[in-house]
């Protein structure tokens, strides 16, 4: 028989999903998303979040925030399936929301064009 049509979502957005020291549901949230995106050859992950400056252990500011951490552990969990991840650059990003603590990352099974440049004033 043959297969049937791709099953599964051709883009998931993610803002702020992660929590801070939280890896039991980091790792969920990654299984959710490659069940999500599974049957979808080119399916694409937007995933979006604000670095916290909150150690796991109420570190000091300016060190590297826990929920920074978890964003870290969601990347390399869905590197391995989409293959490439790129990190928007902070001038593509609209001007209301340019701030270096904003990170974007788009994960994709297949190599994707690059980005046009925003065009924002």
């Amino acid at each position: 028989a043959e297969p049937g049509p791709e099953q599964g979502f051709e883009t998931v957005l993610c803002s702020d999903l992660v929590y801070a020291g939280d890896v039991t549901t980091t790792r969920a949230l990654a299984d959710t998303i490659l069940r999500m995106t599974g049957g979808v050859a080119d399916a694409v992950v937007v995933s979006c979040f604000e670095t916290r400056h909150v150690g796991l252990y109420g570190g000091q500011k300016g060190a590297q925030s826990s929920s920074d951490e978890q964003n870290q552990l969601l990347a390399a969990l869905l590197r391995d399936e989409f293959g490439t991840v790129e990190t928007v650059p902070l001038e593509a990003l609209d001007a209301d929301c340019r701030d270096p603590g904003i990170i974007v990352h788009i994960f994709s099974r297949s190599p994707r064009p690059s980005p046009s440049p925003r065009l924002s004033k």
